[in-house]
C-alpha cells in the first residue's frame, strides 16, 4: 500500500520497460519471488533435519 502511495512522487521514472507503477502483475511477481527467497533458506535445513533419527539425538547431547 505504501509503494502505490509513494508512485505518485516519481511516476515518470517507473515507465522502463512499459512497466505501469499500479501494475498488479509485477507486485505479485516480486512477491513470489522474495516469499521462495526467504522459504530457501528454511527449507533446506529443515529437509536436512528429516534424515536424522530422533532417537539418536538425546544420545549424543
Amino acid at each position: 500500500m505504501l509503494a502505490l502511495g509513494l508512485n505518485q512522487f516519481r511516476k515518470e521514472h517507473f515507465w522502463l520497460y512499459h512497466v505501469k507503477p499500479t501494475d498488479p502483475t509485477t507486485y505479485a511477481a516480486v512477491g513470489v519471488i522474495l516469499l521462495s527467497i526467504a522459504l530457501l533458506p528454511c527449507y533446506l535445513p529443515a529437509r536436512r533435519a528429516t534424515n536424522v533419527d530422533p532417537m539418536t539425538v538425546p544420545r549424543h547431547e
